[in-house]
C-alpha cells in the first residue's frame, strides 16, 4: 500500500488517474497514509469520517500470451568440420582402395598425357611438312611453330579489341588494348609448364572460393579434405587443389608459379637425350609436366594417409582404454598442393644445382640445395616433434618423389609414349613397336 501511495494527483487539480475507477476519490486517504509513513513514530489524527476504500485500484491483467510457436527443424545430419574428433569409418577394404585409387588415377593421367603430347607432335609435324615426314626436324622447329601460329590469332584477336573499342573514349581505349597486348605478350611468350601453372592456380581459386561459399561448406569439407579415418579414396586426389586460407593458396600459387615453368624447361631439354634419337618428337611439355605433378601430390597424400594409419592404429592398440581416439592429431584432415610443389623444388634442386632462389623474407639469394635441405629437415623436425601447423609427412614424400622423378621421369616418360603410341595411334602396329623408341 505505501507504494501505491507513492501515486499523487495531476498537478492540474483534476482527480482522474490513468486507470480510472468507478469508487471515490481517495487521494486524502493516500495522503495521509504517506505522512505516516513518513514519521514513522509520530501518530498524526486522522479523520474518523474517512474510511479507506476496500480496493485502492482495480488491479488489471493481461490475458496470458502463449509462447510463438517456432517451426521443429527437420532432422539431419549437421555437416563435417575440421573438428580434431573423427570417427573411423574404415572398412576391411580401405586401405586397398587408397592405393588402388592413387596407382589408377596415376596411370591414367600418364597414359593420358602421353597419348594428348603424341596426337599434338603428330599434327604439327603434317602442317609443317605437309605429310612429308619429319626428317630434318627438332623440337625447337616445333615450338617456333606453335609460337609463330599463337601470335597469329592473338593478332586477330586483337583487331576484334580494337574494333570493339574503337567507340570507346580515348583513354579506356588505349587502356583495354594495352592490357590485351601486354597478357597476349605474356601468354605467347610463356613455355607450356607456365600455361599448366597457371591453370592450376585457376583451378585452385575457384576451389578456395566454394569453401567461402555457405551452401557448400559441408560438401566441400566432405570431398575436398583428406582425413586419414574418412574411408575416402578420392579426396586423396581433390584435396591436392583445394585451399581454405587465402594466405596457404597464395603462397603456394607463388612457390609453383616460381619452381614449375623451370621444371617444364627441364623436361623440354632432357627429352632428346632420353630418347637417343631425333625420329621421335615432342612438340609440348605440358601433359609431361601436368601428369608429374598431379603424380607428386597422389604419392605425398597417400604417404601421409599410410604413415598417419599406422601411427593411429599402433597407438590405439597401445592404449586400448584412450577415450576418445579420434582427437588425436594424427587423424586431423590436411588439403592443399604443398606435397606436388615441393616435388618440383627438390626437382629444381637436382636438374639445375647451381640454381639460385630468393625467398621472400630473406633480402638476399640462397643456393636452391641449401634451400632444400633446409626445407626437408624443417619438415624432418617438424615430423619427429609432432608439429601440427603442417603435414610434414605429405611435404617429405613430395620431396623424395621430385628427387626420384628428376633423375628417372624423362627416361619412364619415353617408355609411356612409347606404350601410348601401340595402343592409340592410327598407324598399323605391326610398323611401329616399342623397340623404335628406346
Amino acid at each position: 500500500m505505501f507504494r501505491l501511495g507513492l501515486v499523487k494527483a495531476p498537478l492540474t487539480g483534476s482527480s482522474s488517474l490513468r486507470l480510472q475507477s468507478s469508487l471515490p476519490p481517495c487521494r486524502f486517504y493516500f495522503r495521509t497514509a504517506f505522512v505516516a509513513a513518513k514519521h514513522k513514530r509520530s501518530r498524526l489524527p486522522v479523520a474518523n469520517n474517512v474510511k479507506p476504500p476496500s480496493r485502492p485500484f482495480p488491479r488489471t491483467q493481461a490475458p496470458p500470451i502463449d509462447p510463438p510457436i517456432e517451426p521443429t527443424p527437420e532432422p539431419s545430419e549437421p555437416p563435417p568440420t575440421f573438428d580434431p574428433a573423427e570417427r573411423d569409418n574404415r572398412t576391411a577394404t580401405s586401405a586397398r582402395n587408397q592405393f588402388l585409387f592413387a596407382g589408377s588415377v596415376i596411370f591414367s593421367v600418364f597414359l593420358w598425357g602421353a597419348v594428348r603430347t603424341n596426337a599434338e607432335t603428330d599434327t604439327w609435324v603434317a602442317k609443317i611438312t605437309h605429310g612429308r615426314g619429319a626428317v630434318g626436324l627438332d623440337n625447337g622447329t616445333l615450338v617456333r611453330a606453335k609460337v609463330f601460329d599463337l601470335v597469329e590469332e592473338l593478332k586477330r584477336w586483337g583487331n576484334e579489341v580494337r574494333q570493339l573499342t574503337s567507340s570507346l573514349p580515348a583513354i579506356p581505349q588505349n587502356a583495354i588494348r594495352q592490357a590485351y597486348f601486354g597478357v597476349a605478350e605474356k601468354y605467347a611468350t610463356a613455355n607450356d609448364a607456365t600455361k599448366v601453372c597457371w591453370g592450376i592456380c585457376a583451378l585452385n581459386g575457384a576451389i578456395f572460393i566454394a569453401w567461402h561459399i555457405p551452401r557448400l561448406t559441408g560438401f566441400m569439407a566432405a570431398n575436398f579434405v583428406h582425413r586419414p579415418l574418412s574411408g575416402r579414396a578420392h579426396t586423396q586426389l581433390t584435396s591436392i587443389f583445394s585451399h581454405q586460407s587465402f594466405f596457404h593458396l597464395l603462397f603456394n600459387s607463388m612457390a609453383l608459379l616460381s619452381f614449375g615453368p623451370i621444371v617444364g624447361s627441364y623436361l623440354y631439354t632432357s627429352q632428346p637425350s632420353a630418347r637417343g634419337t631425333s625420329n621421335h618428337l615432342e612438340s609440348t611439355t605440358g601433359y609431361h609436366f601436368l601428369a608429374m605433378f598431379i603424380a607428386a601430390g597422389l604419392i605425398s597424400s597417400l604417404a601421409s594417409h599410410t604413415l598417419r594409419v599406422r601411427l593411429y592404429d599402433r597407438i590405439v592398440a597401445t592404449l586400448p582404454k584412450l577415450s576418445n581416439p579420434g582427437r588425436l592429431s594424427i587423424t586431423n584432415g590436411s588439403l592443399g598442393a604443398s606435397g606436388a610443389i615441393y616435388a618440383c623444388v627438390t626437382f629444381d634442386a637436382v636438374a639445375y644445382p647451381d640454381l639460385t632462389i630468393a625467398p621472400i623474407f630473406i633480402p638476399w639469394g640462397v643456393p636452391i640445395r641449401m634451400g632444400v635441405g633446409a626445407l626437408m629437415m624443417l619438415d624432418l623436425v617438424g615430423l619427429l616433434r609432432g608439429w601440427r601447423m603442417f603435414d610434414h609427412i605429405a611435404h617429405l614424400g613430395g620431396a623424395v618423389f621430385g628427387l626420384w622423378y628428376a633423375l628417372y621421369g624423362p627416361a619412364i616418360w619415353v617408355r609411356w609414349r612409347a606404350m601410348a603410341s601401340y595402343l592409340f595411334d592410327t598407324k598399323p602396329k605391326e610398323t611401329k613397336g616399342v623397340e623404335e623408341w628406346k
